[in-house]
């Protein structure tokens, strides 16, 4: 795991609960914006889109990365909750 990976697990881990649920549609929006931001460059800077694709590429799979492990902790946050209880 990289360094920025070990930041990302210590920001999450010291989210709380709430800060969990938002994470979520916090990157959903993110995505969003950069997507949109990648239109724009596209459209304005061609050449240097064509150039830079695969860096896109490779963000999206990172999301999507992001996004399944989130889904895998959303699931596991009520047994958390049952072993935090006891």
């Amino acid at each position: 795991m990289g360094s920025s990976e070990d930041d990302y697990h210590s920001v999450l881990t010291s989210l709380g609960e709430a800060g969990l649920w938002n994470e979520k549609g916090r990157i959903a929006a993110q995505a969003e914006r950069l997507t949109e931001a990648s239109r724009e460059l596209a459209f304005d800077h061609y050449p240097t889109f064509i150039a830079s694709a695969e860096c896109c590429k490779e963000i999206a799979s990172d999301f999507e990365n992001i996004h399944t492990q989130l889904d895998t902790l959303e699931q596991k946050i009520p047994k958390l909750r049952q072993i935090s209880k006891r």
